[in-house]
């Protein structure tokens, strides 16, 4: 009862203010998020496989692809979403949220619970249903679905690069961190810019985990590798981690200064600098981190007398946080936030198949009807590396063009196991036959055109991938 009760002051306590705790203000998202598609394979894999030849520019349902993205990543944090996006690394996924995950779910959990309404699930299914729409309308409107979801878990990655996010800080009065990144972003561009011309991938090794059960889509790994109940883990600068798991350990918030946590420590510094507070020019003395994982120049600054009195009440060791220690913790930090997030909207499209063409199968056309039925995909595999498919479904889609309306044709959908071997798949339109006249003023069977495969099922350690490959039908 207890607990509860502490709870319910506390959602008491931050609606109250009307803020949004911790989070990095709804431009500076957007920023991030167009950072990361830039960065990412997403522009080529529109242009190559689903023919969007103005890639990330497309327009669907009103908007151009990047801004569902950038849209997504603003919207996460509508409402009290934003009590879900918390993950302290050193805790059991279902106990890793904000205070517990009393206020809320870990971020990992949530991203892929799909009742939630934008989990990677959703986004998943989406893609499925936009892939396999009959009309330009409802194609563009669930594309546009999918797209808009991938924000809004890409946003879960970039909460996860604030330290207060990972180190169960609510601290939900000053600004702090966040507030500084959206000062620079508003009076300093020249120097937001350099934070974000640049991107910090994470290794693939770390997809190949074990699949968590409270979490089992590898993408939960991009936050957080491991499942650990323990005090402390230790620090890394490698990429070979989850950015929750990079952040929590070498960096600061506001209420945790060298103390609920092991690491960082205070031993970790190094001899005090003088250096200037980047917004009053004054003088101020800063310390290095020079052990323990990542470096970083100016970690802690020594505060002027009553800063350093409300430090040592607060049991924070006389040190503090300012907006020169904000400003290194930036330069490392917004570029993973960048690079994590590009490579989570790859890992969506990693998936890769090939086929060597389609071909008519007999009876391939009904003369008298003037309809292609069936057709022959030639060698189809599995191209994904490393990555091994299995029993899944397939649907083979048509575009059929009238003037200035597209529709779609879909062959009946089939059971099919992919692998690496290639293998002939026949498609089946006798339910949504293709008029001979595909491509307008043609007569005849004697024309190539268009041809989508889309896959669902399993692809490396995810259950229910989608996959495409576009191609060439040919009928003689």
């Amino acid at each position: 009862m207890k607990s509860i009760l502490i709870a319910m002051i506390n959602v008491v306590f931050i609606v109250s203010y009307s803020i949004q705790i911790h989070s990095f203000e709804v431009e500076t998202h957007r920023e991030l998020s167009q950072q990361a598609i830039l960065s990412s394979t997403l522009d080529d894999f529109l242009k190559t496989q689903l023919d969007f030849p103005a890639g990330i520019q497309t327009s669907l349902d009103g908007d151009e692809i990047i801004e569902h993205i950038a849209v997504g990543s603003i919207r996460e944090d509508d409402g009290l979403r934003f009590l879900n996006h918390f993950h302290n690394p050193l805790r059991t996924w279902n106990h890793a949220g904000l205070l517990g995950s009393t206020l809320g779910a870990s971020s990992v959990i949530w991203g892929q619970n799909p009742g939630q309404g934008f989990a990677w699930q959703n986004a998943r299914d989406e893609y499925f249903l936009g892939l396999t729409a009959t009309t330009e309308d409802e194609r563009e409107r669930h594309l546009a679905k999918a797209f808009r979801a991938l924000g809004q878990v890409i946003h879960l990655v970039q909460d996860a690069a604030q330290p207060a996010h990972t180190r169960n800080d609510p601290h939900p009065i000053f600004r702090g961190f966040e507030g500084y990144v959206d000062h620079v972003r508003l009076r300093d561009s020249a120097l937001f810019n350099l934070w974000i011309d640049s991107s910090i991938g994470f290794s693939q090794t770390i997809l190949t985990s074990s699949p968590n059960p409270l979490a089992p889509i590898p993408v939960a790994r991009i936050i957080d590798t491991t499942d650990p109940d323990q005090a402390s883990a230790f620090p890394s600068a490698g990429t070979d981690q989850g950015i929750a798991e990079y952040t929590n350990a070498n960096f600061l918030s506001e209420d945790t200064i060298f103390k609920d946590f092991t690491f960082p420590r205070a031993s970790s510094l190094g001899t005090a600098l003088d250096g200037i507070e980047p917004v009053t020019g004054k003088p101020r003395r800063y310390f290095p981190k020079v052990a323990d994982g990542e470096t970083v120049n100016r970690f802690v600054a020594e505060g002027v007398w009553w800063e350093t009195l409300i430090s040592l009440a607060s049991g924070d060791q006389g040190y503090i946080l300012d907006r020169g220690v904000y400003e290194d913790y930036a330069d490392l930090l917004l570029p993973r936030a960048i690079g994590y997030s590009a490579g989570l909207i790859d890992y969506f499209f990693r998936g890769r198949m090939a086929f060597y063409r389609m071909f008519c199968d007999s009876p391939c056309y009904d003369a008298d009807r003037r309809i292609f039925q069936r057709f022959v995909v030639r060698e189809l595999r599995n191209t994904t590396q490393n990555e091994p498919t299995g029993d899944g479904l397939a649907v083979a889609v048509v575009p059929y063009r009238r003037g200035n309306e597209v529709s779609y044709k879909l062959s009946a959908v089939r059971s099919l196991t992919l692998t690496e071997a290639p293998q002939d798949v026949q498609f089946d339109f006798t339910g949504d036959p293709i008029p001979f006249d595909i491509i307008e003023g043609v007569k005849n069977p004697c024309c190539v055109f268009d041809v989508i495969v889309v896959f669902k099922g399993p692809l490396g350690l995810e259950e229910q991938a989608v996959m495409i490959v576009a191609g060439i039908a040919d009928v003689e």
